[in-house]
């Protein structure tokens, strides 16, 4: 249903050219990645996510056993997701942790790939045992369109984004519970309120398309406040 909702909205042709973008990104990210000492991407490159390591060497030199390297994992991809200048996610493969980085949003263009991989880059380095300097910077991609402004939430609107992340807990919990219980009108009830968030969400920190068909206004920012608020009284 939500495809189908995305393909009414965007049409076929501007998401196939948005997949094909972000194909296009996610192997020019995985270059930089290999091309780069100490870091490693641990899985094929199919699609658009990228599943990376940063495997530092320790203050003694030596590399970082298992436990430590993890723990450096998980550190430097709290610090970049708190410093607002990406957001990945860690998951662990093969009994390891690693982080995975996946280029998806409708506004990401090549400048924003170059500067989340220096941001990347900057926190597996603050993270590291000995905070080794970066090095050289990654080759800037080919800029197309020029420079794109700065987007995704950042710290100023925290607010506004963990209230659709809250929404998606709430409407995937009631979806799991409709499930189990085979309620079919809690289900439908749980997919609004999932569909509600992935479109406030978007239409918060994504631009709408030029050729979008969908017309109706999208929710201000002050009515997300008010409800937000109203949630926690």
């Amino acid at each position: 249903l939500k495809i189908w909702f995305q393909l009414c909205i965007d049409g076929v042709e501007e998401i196939t050219g948005r997949l094909r973008r972000d194909v296009r990104h996610a192997r020019w990210l995985a270059e930089q990645v290999q091309a780069t000492p100490n870091w490693m991407v641990v899985a094929p490159v199919t699609l658009q996510t990228i599943c990376v390591r940063h495997e530092p060497v320790g203050v003694d030199g030596a590399p970082l056993d298992a436990v430590a390297l993890d723990a450096h994992t998980q550190r430097w991809a709290a610090a970049l997701n708190a410093s607002g200048r990406a957001f990945v996610t860690s998951a662990q493969l093969d009994g390891r942790w690693m982080v995975r980085l996946s280029i998806g949003a409708a506004a990401t263009e090549e400048a924003d790939v170059a500067a989340g991989w220096a941001a990347i880059q900057d926190a597996a380095a603050a993270a590291a045992p000995a905070a080794p300097a970066r090095g050289a910077a990654a080759p800037a991609a080919p800029a197309r369109g020029g420079a794109a402004p700065a987007r995704g939430p950042g710290a100023t609107c925290d607010m506004i984004w963990n209230h659709y992340a809250q929404e998606l807990i709430d409407g995937g919990s009631a979806a799991l519970v409709a499930a189990r219980t085979k309620n079919a009108k809690a289900g439908f009830e749980a997919g609004s309120t999932i569909y509600d968030a992935c479109f406030g969400c978007h239409a918060r920190f994504i631009p709408r398309p030029a050729n979008s068909r969908y017309t109706a206004p999208f929710p201000s920012d002050e009515e997300i406040r008010q409800k937000g608020g109203a949630k926690g009284q």
